[in-house]
């Protein structure tokens, strides 16, 4: 069974997985993406052609350097994302244990839906996830709102999911919460 963790910016995806993590595997579609920019891996060259050298700092792919572009260029992040989600659904496609859950953020954005046989939401309030991003990842007040506005409507997702994790409260909370949803999903 293949299980996707998705939802929006600083939803809380990442800790839901962490605890998931202590019972069953977790797949990271973003550290598969990033390997991706790896000088040994082969996209590494396409990315490089994509971008120009410009991206590079002694031949590492500057990170920063190229969410800027793809944040500000839709079609070169369109452009990046067909050279990465390949490489990335591959690995989703060789999964094959009893239970393998994925942690997706751009799981409708990729219209990767049908590689799941569940998807669990995990999202919070609007101005719950701008104030994460404020805090833990130094955005201002803007730059927060137009990460979250770039996103797949919050209320689409919910719909499509076969389980949703409100991240609204505290840890303690939320581990609760993800225990419920391990008992729904693997009875």
């Amino acid at each position: 069974m293949k299980i996707a963790i998705c939802g929006t910016i600083a939803s809380g995806k990442s800790e839901v997985c962490k605890e998931i993590a202590k019972k069953y595997p977790v797949l990271n579609c973003d550290e598969l993406a990033k390997q991706c920019y790896n000088p040994k891996h082969e996209a590494y060259n396409k990315i490089v052609q994509l971008f120009g050298e410009e991206i590079l700092n002694q031949q590492l792919i500057d990170l920063k350097s190229i969410a800027k572009i793809i944040f500000e260029d839709s079609n070169k992040r369109k452009s990046l994302e067909n050279i990465i989600h390949p490489y990335v659904k591959k690995e989703i496609l060789a999964l094959n244990d009893s239970y393998n859950f994925v942690e997706i953020a751009l799981l409708f954005e990729c219209g990767w839906e049908d590689l799941f046989d569940k998807i669990v939401l995990v999202t919070c309030d609007m101005q719950i996830a701008i104030d994460r991003m404020i805090k833990n990842r130094g955005y201002d007040y803007n730059h927060a709102l137009a990460r979250l506005n770039s996103q797949f409507d919050p209320k689409v997702q919910i719909a499509k999911s076969d389980y949703v994790i409100y991240n609204n409260s505290t840890k303690e909370n939320l581990v609760v919460e993800v225990e419920k949803m391990l008992e729904r999903i693997i009875q």
